[in-house]
């Protein structure tokens, strides 16, 4: 039994933690967008997942691929080729990350709710053959 319960809390959290990905306001405005890609930490890395918006309005869901000091390098979502996206085009980044409240959140609600459906169907299997006496 102990070791039901530890694999569904492992695969409750799991779920909860694919679930759970919030994006953050990285930069907002060009000048800040310039600044958080070019500085000594840069906001972007390779292989984050952002939502970039463009100084024409234009938004785009991406991998970044590679982060210079005048553009982003990054593949777009169906897309087989990296697009180029120059620094001074840039509005915003938004960065997708895990979001550990969420995750730690939905993680609890499911475990109470697993254990009290197991409680509730342990209950109801247990009355039915004690009930069932000769």
């Amino acid at each position: 039994m102990k070791r039901l319960l530890r694999f569904t809390v492992v695969l409750v959290t799991c779920l909860a933690q694919v679930a759970c990905t919030s994006l953050r306001v990285v930069a907002d405005g060009q000048a800040a967008s310039a600044a958080a890609i070019r500085g000594a930490d840069p906001a972007l890395a390779p292989r984050d997942v952002a939502q970039i918006t463009t100084t024409d309005g234009k938004k785009l869901e991406v991998r970044v691929v590679a982060v210079d000091e005048a553009s982003i390098s990054a593949m777009a979502e169906g897309s087989k080729e990296p697009i180029v996206i120059p620094i001074d085009q840039v509005q915003r980044i938004e960065r997708s990350e895990v979001d550990g409240a969420k995750v730690l959140r939905n993680a609890l609600v499911y475990v109470v709710v697993a254990a009290a459906l197991g409680y509730a169907l342990g209950r109801a299997v247990a009355s039915k053959f004690t009930a069932a006496g000769p």
